[in-house]
């Protein structure tokens, strides 16, 4: 996918909104990608901004906020994409896209689009908001084994000497092609399944019922929201305290997007979506191939 393959690189980011916005380029057409680890394609390109042929329709569907999106495919290949001024891309063929104007407001006019788990997946990739960069350690062929940093090989991810490991969260790839790393979080004597997004800012769902229980035991607090990313909005936003994963005990996560649901549907039961609130306080180390993101202390 990479022009020329690194074994390691960095790419800078900017914070907008909680979203993890990287500078790119397509010639002379400045703009920026967000990097959506939920996004399965390797990118998936914002044609308002970057126009795209529609030469294949791919589907229907809805963007996790509820819009409605019209999914196409370029067959002809995407030239001259340029990562952070330094990272190039061979041609990309085929590319899917879609109309993300709604986005704009809240992250950039000039957004291009999302760098998803399709290009993630082929790294170790530690991730650190304070520092607002990414590096990335390429991963050995599928099949190969696992590098020797002690002997040369391709190097990964060190965390500083005064960092210190928070736990090893080990997950269960779900997702189109294991985008979605999905784990169990205990809260109270209760287990929530949650799953890790870089594009999630952080959210909850929870019946009415377990709702209650939750705020009757002390262990959430829910208030009015009036605005979201700049625009007025009529939300509940939730705090939860008690939270712990793997036995390892978590501060309270703020913010939280909270949905009520009773309708007892498959897959619609209470959720946790660990996103850029619960990520931001720590420096986290993603492997795909081994099933774990690391956790340390910055």
């Amino acid at each position: 996918m990479l022009a020329t393959p690194r074994a390691r690189f960095s790419l800078p980011f900017h914070r907008v909104n909680g979203y993890i916005l990287i500078d790119a380029k397509v010639g002379r057409r400045a703009g920026r990608l967000m990097f959506d680890t939920g996004t399965e394609f390797p990118l998936f390109i914002n044609r308002h901004v970057l126009p795209m042929a529609k030469d294949q329709f791919m589907a229907r569907g809805h963007a996790a906020s509820g819009q409605a999106l019209v999914l196409y495919r370029q067959r002809a290949p995407l030239r001259d994409l340029v990562l952070a001024g330094e990272l190039a891309f061979a041609p990309l063929a085929g590319l899917p896209h879609a109309d993300f104007s709604f986005l704009e407001a809240a992250i950039s006019e000039r957004f291009l689009g999302m760098l998803g788990h399709g290009f993630s997946r082929d790294y170790e990739f530690a991730l650190d908001y304070q520092q607002q960069i990414l590096d990335f350690f390429a991963l050995p062929a599928a099949g190969a084994a696992d590098p020797d940093p002690e002997a040369g090989e391709v190097p990964q991810y060190r965390p500083d000497p005064a960092a210190a490991l928070l736990l090893t969260m080990k997950f269960r790839p779900t997702g189109v092609n294991g985008k979605m790393p999905e784990l169990e979080v205990q809260l109270g004597g209760q287990r929530l399944r949650a799953t890790v997004d870089t594009g999630n800012l952080g959210s909850l769902r929870l019946s009415p019922a377990l709702r209650e229980q939750l705020e009757a035991q002390g262990l959430l607090r829910v208030t009015p929201g009036r605005y979201l990313l700049g625009q007025p909005s009529q939300h509940l936003r939730a705090s939860l305290s008690g939270l712990s994963i793997q036995g390892v005990a978590l501060p309270p996560l703020q913010e939280l997007h909270l949905t009520l649901d009773a309708s007892g549907a498959p897959g619609q039961g209470p959720h946790l979506g660990l996103g850029y609130q619960f990520l931001k306080s720590y420096v986290s180390v993603w492997n795909y191939r081994r099933s774990e993101i690391r956790l340390y202390r910055p």
